[in-house]
């Protein structure tokens, strides 16, 4: 629920996505291996971000990975809270 909230506020109604879209697009991909992690401000998420990666070396480089989904919401954007979660997913 709070991915899809914090998505649809930074993304608006154009690219609005349901729980049960957030759920299929976030799962592991086989192979793989996946984290996440919200950005929390005063008891509430700010953002979220998920990485993952595959960790099978004759599939792809160890150090390949990918980004599944960023969004901060709009009164947090501007303030490093995106920069700080691309850090943790690097």
């Amino acid at each position: 629920q709070e991915v899809t909230a914090l998505w649809n506020a930074a993304c608006g109604t154009d690219l609005a996505i349901s729980p049960r879209f957030a759920a299929y697009n976030l799962r592991p991909s086989p192979g793989g291996d996946q984290r996440a992690a919200f950005a929390i401000q005063e008891g509430r998420a700010i953002g979220f971000v998920s990485a993952s990666y595959l960790n099978d070396p004759t599939v792809a480089d160890p150090h390949s990975g990918w980004i599944d989904a960023i969004a901060v919401a709009p009164e947090a954007q501007g303030k490093g809270t995106g920069n700080a979660l691309m850090q943790w997913a690097e």
